[in-house]
C-alpha cells in the first residue's frame, strides 16, 4: 500500500513537472511565465481569451464579408495546450441563419505550433465555399457547399446553426455529417445537436419496424436523426424528427436518407 502510494506520488510530481498550466493575463497566453505569440491573437480579428478549469479558448471575430458576420473559436487543453476544437460559424443578419463547421481533434496541434497557414488549409478543407439562401412564403431555402459535401434543404427554424462536424485522429477525419444545433449569440448548445439528413425520394414512414403508416416524406425534406437501429434482417432505420405543418418523430429506412 505505502508502495502504491509513493508511485503514484512520483508520477504526480513528474506529471506536474512535465505538463505546465497554460495561463491567460491581460489577453494574452502565457506558458511558465513566458508570452507565447501567434496568429490566432491579434487586433485586427478582436482577439478574446477565456478560461475555464479544463481549457483555454482563443474568440476572434471579423465582418467575412459586407453581409456576413463570423465568429472563429479555438479550443484548447488547459495543461497540454493541444487543440481541442475549432468552431467557425457565419451569420447571415438579411436571412436570421448562421451555418460552418465544428472540427474536433483527439490529438490536436499545439497552440505554440499553431499559425496562419494551418489555420487556412483547414478553412481550404472545411469551410463553406459556395452558399445560397432564399425565403420562401413559409420557409428559407438553403443551399450550403463545402470541397467535400454540399446539402439543399428548407427550414423554418430561428436560432439554430447548421455546422458541418468532422473528428480527426492524427491526419485521418471521420464521422462527417451536417448538424443542426440550437444557438444563442455565436454559443452553441452541443447537447441539443441533432445530425441532419435529406430524404433523397418519396419515403412511407413507420410507427416501428415492419408496421407502415400512410405517411410520406419527399425528396428534399430535411429531417433530424435522432436514433438509428438495425433490425433483425439487418436492415438500418432511423428515427426522425420532421417539422412541417405538423411535428412528425417516426422511423424511416436509412436508404432513403441522405447524409451527407
Amino acid at each position: 500500500m505505502v508502495v502504491k502510494l509513493i508511485l503514484s506520488l512520483v508520477v504526480f510530481l513528474f506529471s506536474d513537472l512535465v505538463f505546465a498550466d497554460y495561463e491567460i493575463k491581460d489577453n494574452r497566453v502565457y506558458l511558465e511565465g513566458k508570452e507565447i505569440r501567434n496568429d490566432l491573437i491579434s487586433e485586427e480579428l478582436s482577439s478574446s481569451l477565456t478560461f475555464t478549469n479544463n481549457t483555454f479558448q482563443v474568440s476572434n471575430n471579423y465582418n467575412a464579408s459586407f453581409n456576413t458576420k463570423t465568429e472563429a473559436n479555438y479550443i484548447f487543453d488547459k495543461i497540454s495546450g493541444r487543440l481541442k476544437d475549432i468552431y467557425k460559424i457565419n451569420y447571415s443578419p438579411e436571412y436570421d441563419i448562421y451555418y460552418g463547421y465544428n472540427l474536433s481533434f483527439k490529438n490536436g496541434i499545439r497552440f505554440e505550433d499553431i499559425n496562419s497557414n494551418y489555420v487556412d488549409d483547414l478553412d481550404s478543407k472545411f469551410g463553406v465555399v459556395d452558399y445560397d439562401f432564399n425565403k420562401t412564403n413559409s420557409s428559407l431555402k438553403v443551399k450550403l457547399v463545402t470541397p467535400i459535401s454540399k446539402i439543399n434543404f428548407f427550414t423554418k427554424k430561428n436560432n439554430v446553426v447548421y455546422l458541418f462536424k468532422s473528428n480527426a485522429d492524427g491526419e485521418e477525419w471521420a464521422d462527417f455529417g451536417y448538424y443542426e444545433c440550437n444557438i444563442y449569440d455565436f454559443k452553441v448548445n452541443n447537447e441539443t445537436c441533432n445530425k441532419i439528413g435529406i430524404v433523397n425520394n418519396k419515403s412511407y414512414l413507420y410507427k416501428h419496424f415492419g408496421s407502415l403508416s400512410k405517411i410520406y416524406l419527399i425528396k428534399g425534406d430535411k429531417v433530424s436523426i435522432l436514433d438509428e437501429k438495425i433490425d433483425e434482417h439487418g436492415e438500418k432505420w432511423y428515427f426522425i424528427n420532421y417539422k412541417g405543418k405538423k411535428e412528425i418523430n417516426m422511423w424511416i429506412k436509412a436508404d432513403s436518407v441522405d447524409l451527407n
